[in-house]
């Protein structure tokens, strides 16, 4: 309502509603005052109530809060987020395998700014370092930096190798048991049927050690390094699953690429292990370098590990070669390099014949 014009304007808002129960505006007063809230912070959009709340702590005779005003979180297309929207959820954060540090880190960032070089805080550090210098305007929300936080706090366990990484072990463990008893994206692979649960705790374990900084979710995770759990059978390798550019590549120097199954065969079981086998890429390049004078040590470099990533990790990104060689074990490398060469040689005939 309005007084006689010439007197000032004011709103007489509604409290109470008809039953009895409590609008927003004294509702918020009055559990903000018993929950002994001292400073508010929200929405830019609230900041038009905030007369009548100051107003209402004055008739109860209470101290008001701090209040301070930060622009809206928007998403790409500069809409405001709403709670109404299902990937806003805590949990859909939850299903999506988003760490409950990642998330807390994401969220705190917004609205403010740091003079941190690293955005990776801790609740604690975050505490610490939290300043009422507000952003100005509203914030676009960037869902890469919640990648970015996920893979840092990956990191993070695996490095700690505490109860958090266990966690996470156990966590994408389940996703891969899942996948086992039908594998949606490939149903004629098999599972690497050496390897029983203790095993496969193991593997997976490694896996992530090694594989820990690129870590977004579960689903992810099988989907880049299912390599390492299922393998094709030995017929269904063929030309189409090696890139046309690599095949040429790698066609081209066969004669001496040869040598590479034939220098990790010679590596006894005892001693498959990573700096073993990374030793033996190091001899490969000297020995490839002598017969190929023209190209250089880098070069030769890059074809082995092009050669080994191929027949290994069936092309796909994951951790350094030597790496992988020692997580799948000599009797799944040997056998993968060998379809490889079986492949090199057919192309190799059928462009002789």
């Amino acid at each position: 309502k309005a007084q006689n014009l010439g007197e000032a304007l004011y709103e007489d808002p509604i409290l109470l509603k008809s039953d009895g129960l409590p609008t927003y505006h004294l509702a918020n007063v009055v559990d903000d005052h018993h929950m002994k809230i001292t400073h508010v912070v929200r929405a830019a959009e609230w900041m038009s109530s905030t007369p009548k709340h100051l107003l209402l702590y004055q008739a109860f005779g209470w101290e008001p809060p701090e209040y301070a005003h930060v622009g809206l979180l928007q998403d790409s297309s500069h809409q405001k987020f709403s709670k109404r929207k299902g990937d806003l959820s805590i949990r859909r954060f939850e299903e999506q395998g988003i760490f409950p540090e990642a998330l807390l880190n994401y969220v705190a960032l917004y609205g403010w700014s740091h003079t941190k070089t690293n955005d990776v805080m801790s609740l604690s550090d975050l505490i610490e370092t939290f300043d009422l210098k507000f952003t100005k305007g509203n914030t676009v929300v960037e869902p890469h930096k919640l990648v970015y936080l996920q893979k840092k706090y990956a990191a993070k366990y695996a490095y700690e190798n505490g109860s958090q990484f266990e966690s996470l072990v156990d966590r994408v463990l389940g996703e891969i048991q899942q996948e086992f008893k039908a594998p949606s994206w490939h149903p004629d692979l098999v599972y690497l049927n050496h390897l029983m649960d203790n095993d496969l705790r193991t593997r997976l374990t490694d896996v992530l050690r090694g594989t820990a900084k690129n870590y977004t979710n579960p689903k992810d995770f099988f989907t880049n390094y299912k390599y390492f759990f299922y393998d094709q059978p030995p017929q269904e390798l063929h030309s189409g699953d090696v890139p046309e550019g690599t095949r040429t590549t790698l066609m081209g120097l066969w004669p001496q690429l040869r040598t590479v199954n034939a220098t990790f065969r010679d590596v006894p079981l005892e001693a498959w292990t990573d700096d073993s086998l990374k030793e033996k890429a190091s001899t490969l390049v000297d020995l490839i370098s002598s017969m190929l004078k023209e190209t250089s040590s880098k070069e030769i470099y890059k074809i082995i590990q092009m050669y080994l990533r191929c027949a290994v990790a069936r092309g796909s990104s994951g951790p350094p070669m030597h790496t992988t060689m020692a997580i799948l074990g000599r009797d799944t490398c040997l056998r993968r390099l060998d379809e490889l060469a079986d492949l090199l040689d057919s192309d190799t005939r059928g462009i002789n014949e």
